[in-house]
């Protein structure tokens, strides 16, 4: 989950699978002041990526994934983005990024990962008859399995209090 600080409200989540999860080889001279006991092969030895058996272990305790701030479209013209106008992202009075490919690399997940249930929330949930409040057609299928539920904001807070 993602806040700035105490008081704001929590605006993205990024969540995800397990898959290509490392330990990053640290740089060398913070390697020796973190660990000047060790010799550095050895704690280069343990960095990398983890056992595929982890991951797989990981990946199956996966039971529910949220999207919380990702709207995918915008109800305007231009960009609606938590981080639009920002360093290195676009400036607020762009257009909007066409959401064809988080449409579909959302959709990959779900086929991937059959068993989990998706969550998209969304100000209003899919009733709010706007574009970012509503039924995303090329999703359809997996809700119809029951793995894909639309949540409004009123209901996150009520499972998880944290709005």
């Amino acid at each position: 989950m993602s806040c700035n600080n105490d008081w704001d409200p929590l605006e993205e989540i990024i969540v995800g699978t397990a898959d290509y999860c490392n330990i990053p080889i640290p740089n060398i001279s913070t390697l020796k002041c973190q660990y000047p006991e060790f010799e550095e092969e050895y704690v280069k030895s343990v960095a990398g990526y983890y056992p595929q058996q982890i991951l797989d272990e990981q990946n199956e305790d996966l039971e529910e994934l949220y999207m919380i701030g990702h709207d995918l479209v915008s109800d305007t013209d231009n960009i609606n983005n938590m981080y639009k106008s920002t360093q290195n992202y676009a400036d607020e009075k762009n257009k909007p990024i066409p959401s064809v490919n988080w449409i579909s690399q959302w959709q990959t997940l779900m086929r991937e990962f059959p068993k989990v249930k998706f969550v998209k929330v969304n100000p209003n949930g899919i009733r709010g008859n706007t574009p970012v409040s509503s039924n995303i057609e090329e999703w359809n299928t997996q809700a119809t399995k029951g793995t894909l539920e639309y949540w409004n904001y009123k209901k996150l807070n009520e499972t998880f209090n944290c709005i």
